[in-house]
């Protein structure tokens, strides 16, 4: 219990000192789509369970009795110590761990790669909005969408984002992935950082047997455009993307996929 309370007043710390917000940002609260899955999986796994010991006694002829040393105090010690282990590891340390390290990343490369041509004021307000707490809570939160970090030691140095289904900024196709963002820090540029991330998000397509990847690219970011054009990607339509108070323009670019 001691070590619970104080792993839950690490977290607030660190999240308070990172964003002045609360441990909401590690999902915490009981979502429609959280007891959803928590319900589905819940019922598969008593029901292979149950399955495995059946099997077990009518072919291996096991039999089973019930222990006289299990009481309510040992199945509720068990199920807390069971609760406790992943809360710890998944909610907290992973969680706002990864809250802190999306945050820290995104904010840095984006303005690494953007902050030279476009205003002081607009950076400010992009990174203010796109990488609040808010935000991040969503996008964290939402299971269409998922990170991959490249890491050099104990270092990340690039990071990628990918939507699906209803969660793509976009299009919405459940046949499609959005590769939202894929950004790597400036020092590592011409190092294939971004090559090894685009590879990761075709692997993720191709095993989700996706009919085609999709993203958008500032018109400006010649470097980009020719990264994925050399990669197989085409144009096929044009959108509107705000950067604080400008409205840019971003290609659209698409990208089918062969799951041969």
């Amino acid at each position: 219990m001691i070590q619970l309370i104080g792993l839950l007043a690490i977290s607030w710390l660190l999240i308070w000192l990172f964003e002045k917000g609360n441990l909401s940002v590690l999902g915490l609260a009981p979502t429609k789509d959280r007891l959803k899955y928590f319900a589905i999986l819940f019922i598969v796994s008593a029901i292979l369970s149950a399955t495995a010991f059946l099997l077990r006694m009518y072919i291996a002829k096991e039999e089973y009795t019930i222990s006289q040393s299990l009481t309510t105090k040992t199945v509720l010690l068990e199920t807390w110590y069971q609760f406790r282990t992943v809360l710890t590891e998944e909610l907290l340390c992973r969680g706002m761990l990864l809250y802190i390290l999306i945050k820290k990343i995104g904010r840095q490369t984006f303005f690494e790669t953007f902050s030279a041509e476009n205003t002081a004021e607009n950076m400010s307000k992009y990174l203010e909005e796109g990488f609040s707490l808010e935000k991040l809570t969503n996008e964290l939160n939402n299971s269409n969408a998922e990170f991959y970090f490249a890491t050099l030691g104990n270092n990340v140095i690039g990071y990628l984002k990918l939507n699906f289904g209803q969660s793509q900024t976009e299009l919405k196709d459940n046949n499609a992935v959005e590769v939202e963002r894929i950004y790597v820090l400036k020092e590592f540029h011409g190092k294939k950082v971004g090559q090894l991330l685009y590879n990761k998000a075709i692997e993720v397509a191709q095993r989700l047997n996706a009919h085609y990847v999709w993203l958008g690219v500032w018109e400006k970011n010649i470097r980009a455009i020719n990264f994925y054009k050399k990669n197989g990607f085409i144009e096929f339509d044009k959108h509107i993307f705000k950067l604080g108070n400008d409205e840019q323009t971003d290609i659209m670019m698409k990208l089918p996929i062969s799951n041969n």
